[in-house]
Order: C-alpha cells, then structure tokens, then sequence
C-alpha cells in the first residue's frame, strides 16, 4: 500500500508519525519512520503484528531495548572507507557508541530469544564489533579526545608538553608580580596570542620590558608582550604541539583504517538499529492511549468498537481540544460495502470516516490502536481519499472540477481490498446532478471490488442507500432537545442535517426557516420530519435502556446481599442435607474432598430426586449422572455439577430413597445417553463485569459457569477490566474455589491483557 504525504495528512496519520519521532534515539530510526508505509503483503504484516505483540510483552515485564541517544554517522563511514582517510577524535566517539548499543541490543534479545523469537532472523543484521569497540576504546576516552596513553610516544610528547607549559606559568608569573609592584601591568593575568604565552602590560611601559610585542588591546592602552625569557620555552611548547598533533593523527589513522575495514557491517548495524528504534517508538507512543492490536479480519469484516482517533487524543493531551474523545463503535459485514453516513454539520461524520481510515492505515504498519480488543480491521491493499476543498488556483481547477480529477485518477487505479473515503459527497455543484454523479461512482468503485465510507447531506445517496443491497445508512446522533450532536454513530439509519432547526437557534427569523420549509417542498419536509422522530424515539428507547440496566443492577446488588446474608447462616439452620457416601466406598484423601470418603455416581439418589446445589436456595431436579458429574434441571435449564455440590432437602432424605414413578421417564428423555446436553438456552461466550460490585460479580461469575458447563462450552471470557484490581481479585479467588473447570489464565496483550480473564472449562 502507497499512502501519499497528501492522505497521511487529510486522515490525520502525519500528527501521528510527528509524535512518535518524539521517542525516536537514532536518526535512522526517524527516516524508517518518516518513510513508514502500510504492509499490504500477508507474511509481512503478520510478522510485523508479532513484532509488535513481542514488544507489547517485553514492556510489560519492566524491559525495553536498550537505546542511547545516538549521532549520524553516514558521512564518517563513507569518510572512512576511503584509503589514507582521517576521522576526527569526536567522530570515533559516535561510531564507538553505535557499536556499544548494537551490542546491548542485541544482547537484550538473545536474552529473551524464547519470547522475541520474531526478532531473531534480525539478528543477522545486528554485528557484534567487539575487536572494533575495543580498539576505539584504547584511542578514545569518554569526552570524545584521544585518551594520552594511545601510545607510548604521545605518552612522552603530553608529559613534556605538561612540564614545559608549568615552568613557563612559573617564570610569567614572577615577571608579572614584579611589574605589578612597579604599576607596569595590570591585574589581568597571562594570555595566549598567536600560540604564545605573553604578558599584559601597559603601552607605555612597554619598552621598559625586553621582549616581542605580539598584540596590542582594542583601546590600545595595553600591550601584550612575549618576554625575552619565554621565548625558548614557547619555541620549545610549540614544537611539542607540532609533535602531539602528528602523533594523534598516526593514532587516529590507523583507527580510521579499522573502522573502514567494518564499514558493511557498521551501515548494516546502523540501519537494523534504525528499525527496531521505529518499532520501539510506535510501540511507546501507543502506550499513552493503551493500545491493542485488533484482530486482522479474513473476510473483510470491519468491526471498531470503543475506538477513539489518535489524533484527537493527541491533541486533547496537547490542550487543543477541550471535550472529551467520544468512542466510536462501527461494524460492516463482509457484505455491506458502502456505508453513507448523514447528520447535521460538525456532527462528527467527517471524524468518524476519517477515523476508520487513520486505524486501518495505523494498524498495517503495526501500531497498536485505541480500541477495544474484540475490533478486526480488513487488510486493504490501497487507500483512496477525497477530503476537503482541493480548489487549486496553479492550475485554474474549481472544486468541482479537482473532484472529477480525483474521481478519473481513481478509477484507473488498481481498487481491490481497497478503501475509498470521501467527504460532502454530491457537492460543488448543482445537487441532483452531484448526488447521481456519486452514485454512479460508488456503484463503479464497488463493481472493481473496493469499500467506500462516504458523508454527504444528499437525500438520494440516503434513499440509494436504503434501496440498495450492500449498501447502508449510517447517521450521527443529534440530541433533539439541546440541539447538539452526541459525536455517535448508528448504524442502518439515515440522519437529518437538521438545517432549520439549527437556523432557528442560531437566532434566524422564524418567517425565514417557515418559507425555507415551503420551498423545500411537502415531500423533501415530511421525509426530514420522519427522520428526526426516528432519532427521538431511538433517544427515547436509549433513555429506557439505561433506566432498565440501573434497575436490573439495583436488583442483582439486592440479590446479591441476600445471598450474603443466606451464606452466613449456619448449618444448623440449613434445610439440607449432604449426600454421603456408600459404606463401600474407598478413602478419598486423594481426591477432591480431602480426608472425607469420595463421592460415587452409586452414592447419588435416584434420577428425579429434587437437591439443591451448594449456595443456591432454588430446589432443582436430578436428571441424569456420569461418572464425573451430575446433571440438575432448576427453572428449565440444566446444570452440571459435581457430585460434592449436590444437597438433598432434609425433609426429603428418606423419600429420596424410592425411585418416581411418573416423570422418571420424561426426565430420561432431557438427558443424553453421552451426558452432554445443549438445553434450550443460549449462553454467551463472554461475561463483562466490569462497573459491578464484588459480590454481584461473584454471583454472576458462578450462575455464568454453571450455565457455560451445562451448554458444554469449553472455552469463556471474563471481562472485568483493569481498574483498581478488585474485580480481577474477585474473579481468581471465585474461580479458584471451582474443581470442575480446567484452567483460568490473563488474557494475552492481544486479546485484552489484564482487564480480561480467559477460562479453560474442558
């Protein structure tokens, strides 16, 4: 996939590439990162999803790749891979610390090769350049100079060049402090000029002072003289700076050689270096809204739910944006190919289009998104984008004009699996002209297999819509009463542009918006009328929505009391029994009772005897048994259990004995002869908790497993969030008093991570 800078920047991609060069170390990374485009082949999107799931579980143990800030070294390579070259002191320093992080990078990964084994094949791209790092390390010390002990003759050279500096700062001083006391020179202390030592004294004093004038002041008053005395020991300096100089640079090219013998394997390093630092940053970067990576759809399925745009959250953290990110939710079967979205202007529709857009283009090059984990993004092959007014004076194009542009360009463009977003389709020209002309052009992008997103206002494309198969309405909510759009999406359901009503707020005369809906026309006012009271009773129905879920939580927060209170009584209370076992039976310290006698299918009473399970007070029906469970009928659905769970009513032990005689039969039929029963109830394979008290969720989750084991399903979810960490303890101290499931783990990164547990029934 080809995403020009132009799309990058009208889906709100380009924010996002800016930022994450905010956690970039080299400037290899940066250009990786700058070039980045969508992977559109299988295999490599695939590996880069593990890549990226690898590092998601590499963070969450408290590690990272180790990255220092590092410099550009592309011109001292190509510098040092020419004969008889020379680099500086300070440009061995910055080659030297690539060669240090490539080693603890790499180090890093074959430590954790078990988990990061996606990054093992490049590995081969990082070289382990120790006899370099070594070699650079005896020449260069930690401030970028070459250190005095590179050789024996620099040794020497500094030595004498350190005790001959200190005789002539001996000899300088005792001159100064005499002329001094004599008012010849001022308090300013010695100074260099030309690479000499001399001495300030006044102008006219000068002549009084044997020696070589050197320099004079910018006001001419003092004069800087070079005393007769130092003459040999600045003579005798300078030719040990002559000294030292050529030796660094016999030390510095023969180090330079070193480096150009490991050019290819220092520019691969570099490179290599260069893309894990890209991927470490996008990984960072999506930590600050706690990205997931989404499922990658096979059948084109687009699901988004809970997704919030990037570039909104970065610019509500940056403070550009006052309200709060409202989450989009926006599903399309593999079937439904075109989507018109309409509602009023600044609604959010132009938001919404572009936020499928940005998450799909972010998701192929493996960014983990601000969605909920159960999303699945299609794999696109290219992305098509007509957003905003391309008017173009250069090239004396009108909007409408650079439209059809667009719309030709399009169309010669190869448009399998691929995605067309367009904004304000039908305008810049005249209305029913512009609806059909885009009707025609979905329909011609559809025939070449592609998906369009389109907003638009026209009320042909929302009837094109409605009447045709694999195309659907999409609107944004407008509440009615406040005259304010709510930012979300329904599906299968067109929207008003709620024009006059808007007019009419915004303080227009009321004659005007009455004529406006005369000359709309009676047909185009009633269809705008029944699409606003659709809108208010799906408002209306949303309202007793919420009302019901407080009421169903408010009753189960009183069950779940009730059950407290009915768990606290004692035993001596209970109205039942245990069942015990037959005289016969072996011990069981082994087993799942501990020290008491195992539980047999023998030990149990007669098909259609009534028990109760433990903690529950609703009496329930034996219907049939296996050598592992029971199976009870309690309010028509039926429930496995182990043997240990089942109470028998006191008043009922000793009936329980004589086996019934008229629904024996019926209650045999319920059951099957493999002991598996499917029931007629539905069971869910995910259970959300989240918001929930303690002892609700503690509820919910065993009447939730009782039902799950009871369908036979051998895998489900739990959903309690991460939040503050009581629903998740809540959630592995309840199933860890369960012995009928297998196993319960935290979901993997890319399924929920911790705000999800996944168990394990059979």
């Amino acid at each position: 996939m080809k995403v020009t800078a132009e799309i990058r920047e009208k889906i709100g991609f380009e924010s996002v590439r800016i930022e994450t060069e905010q956690y970039l170390y080299t400037p290899t990374g940066r250009q990786w990162i700058r070039t980045l485009q969508p992977l559109s082949m299988e295999n490599p999107l695939q590996e880069r999803r593990t890549q990226m799931k690898e590092l998601l579980w590499l963070h969450s143990t408290g590690q990272s790749l180790p990255f220092s800030r590092l410099d550009d070294i592309q011109d001292a390579l190509k510098r040092a891979s020419i004969r008889g070259a020379l680099l500086s002191a300070l440009q061995c320093f910055q080659i030297r610390e690539h060669v240090a992080v490539a080693r603890k990078v790499r180090g890093k990964l074959l430590s954790n090769r078990e988990q990061l084994k996606s990054f093992m094949p490049i590995l081969r791209g990082l070289y382990e350049l120790s006899e370099l790092e070594s070699a650079i390390n005896g020449v260069i010390n930690d401030r970028a100079e070459v250190k005095n002990d590179a050789s024996k003759e620099l040794r020497t050279i500094r030595t004498d060049l350190q005790k001959t500096k200190q005789k002539i700062r001996v000899v300088v001083d005792r001159m100064l402090k005499r002329l001094r006391s004599k008012g010849m020179a001022p308090e300013e202390g010695a100074t260099l000029r030309e690479g000499r030592l001399v001495i300030p004294i006044y102008s006219e004093h000068k002549r009084q002072v044997d020696g070589l004038l050197q320099d004079l002041s910018g006001s001419g008053k003092t004069s800087y003289v070079e005393p007769k005395e130092v003459v040999d020991l600045n003579n005798e300096i300078r030719l040990l700076e002559i000294q030292e100089t050529r030796e660094v640079e016999r030390i510095l090219k023969a180090l330079t050689a070193k480096i150009g013998h490991n050019t290819y394997e220092l520019e691969t390093n570099e490179a290599t270096l260069g893309f894990l630092d890209g991927l470490q940053a996008m990984h960072a970067l999506s930590r600050r809204w706690e990205g997931v990576l989404p499922a990658l759809s096979g059948d084109e399925t687009l699901r988004i739910k809970k997704a919030k745009n990037p570039t909104l959250l970065l610019a509500k953290e940056a403070g550009q944006q006052e309200a709060s990110v409202v989450p989009l939710d926006l599903e399309l079967e593999p079937s439904e190919r075109a989507l018109v979205i309409t509602g009023p202007n600044a609604g959010g529709k132009s938001v919404a289009m572009k936020t499928v857009g940005l998450l799909c283009v972010m998701h192929q090059c493996g960014y983990p998104l601000p969605l909920d984990p159960d999303s699945a993004l299609p794999k696109l092959e290219q992305i098509y984008v007509d957003i905003g007014d391309e008017q173009s004076i250069e090239n004396d194009l009108s909007t409408f004009s650079s439209r059809l542009k667009w719309m030709k360009e399009t169309l010669e463009s190869p448009m399998k699996r691929s995605l067309v977003l367009i904004d304000e389709a039908g305008t810049g020209t005249d209305p029913e002209e512009g609806g059909a002309l885009f009707q025609a052009f979905i329909e011609a992008c559809l025939d070449r297999n592609a998906r369009v997103i389109t907003t638009t206002h026209h009320g042909s494309l929302k009837l094109y819509a409605h009447s045709t198969e694999g195309v659907v309405n999409g609107a944004m909510e407008f509440d009615q009463e406040t005259l304010s759009p709510t930012y979300s999406f329904r599906k299968h359901t067109p929207g008003s542009s709620y024009a006059f009503e808007i007019a009419s707020r915004m303080g227009v005369p009321t004659s005007v918006t009455k004529r406006a809906r005369t000359l709309l026309g009676r047909q185009s006012s009633e269809l705008s009328s029944l699409l606003q009271e659709l809108e208010k009773n799906i408002h209306s129905t949303k309202q007793l929505k919420r009302k019901l879920e407080e009421r169903q939580k408010a009753l189960d927060e009183l069950e779940a009391k009730r059950a407290a209170k009915r768990g606290k009584k004692s035993s001596q209370d209970d109205d039942t029994v245990p069942i015990t076992p037959s005289k016969g039976a072996g011990n069981g310290n082994n087993g799942k009772n501990g020290g008491k006698s195992a539980l047999k299918k023998e030990d149990l009473p007669p098909i259609g005897t009534e028990v109760r399970l433990v903690g529950s007070q609703t009496p329930g029906i034996l219907v049939d048994c296996t050598d592992r469970y029971a199976v009870v009928e309690m309010n028509g659905l039926q429930i496995k259990s182990q043997f240990d769970r089942l109470r028998l009513p006191k008043a009922r032990k000793k009936a329980a004995s004589k086996k019934p005689k008229g629904s024996m039969k019926r209650m045999k039929l319920a059951s099957s002869s493999k002991g598996t029963h499917s029931g007629s109830f539905e069971v869910k394979t995910e259970l959300d908790i989240r918001g929930k008290r303690a002892t609700t969720a503690e509820a919910e989750i065993t009447q939730y497993v009782d039902r799950a084991i009871a369908k036979g399903l051998s895998r489900v979810d739990i959903i309690h969030g991460k939040g503050t960490g009581v629903l998740m303890t809540c959630v592995k101290e309840t199933l860890s008093k369960r012995k009928d499931i297998q196993s319960f783990r935290v979901a993997p990164y890319d399924e929920g991570g911790p705000g999800k547990t996944i168990v394990q029934l059979t």
